[in-house]
């Protein structure tokens, strides 16, 4: 998988997909591995870094709408990241790590439905 680091919504939003892809496959395993999660927790936060800068350059042709949608989607790539590294730094027990799973999960539906619609209305 290519990652478009240039445009910055474009990434995230693949960086969205692809922890949901992951969090997906590891359903029916024994968790999510830490090193799996190490790896999600570390291009999330590229993905951050990347709409802060991208916020600070474009914020002003966004619109109130779209801002709000990166402000958001940014927030929830925050929150994200945090769950990522609680499986990292902790020993979940299997019923936690499913429900942190869930809500990983959740959040990056969240951000790509925030992010399609954002990515859409930029390319036109």
């Amino acid at each position: 998988m290519v990652l478009d680091r240039a445009n910055p919504v474009s990434y995230a939003l693949t960086v969205a997909r692809s922890v949901l892809q992951l969090i997906d496959d590891v359903a029916d395993q024994e968790g999510l591995p830490k090193p799996m999660a190490s790896a999600m927790a570390r291009v999330t936060h590229c993905a951050i870094a990347g709409l802060v800068r991208f916020m600070a350059a474009r914020s002003h042709v966004l619109g109130c709408d779209l801002g709000k949608a990166v402000d958001h989607s940014k927030a929830d790539l925050e929150a994200m990241a945090q769950l990522l590294d609680l499986v990292i730094t902790s020993d979940l027990t299997r019923r936690n790590a499913d429900h942190v799973a869930v809500v990983i999960r959740c959040t990056a539906y969240g951000i790509t439905e925030r992010l399609s619609h954002v990515e859409h209305v930029i390319e036109q």
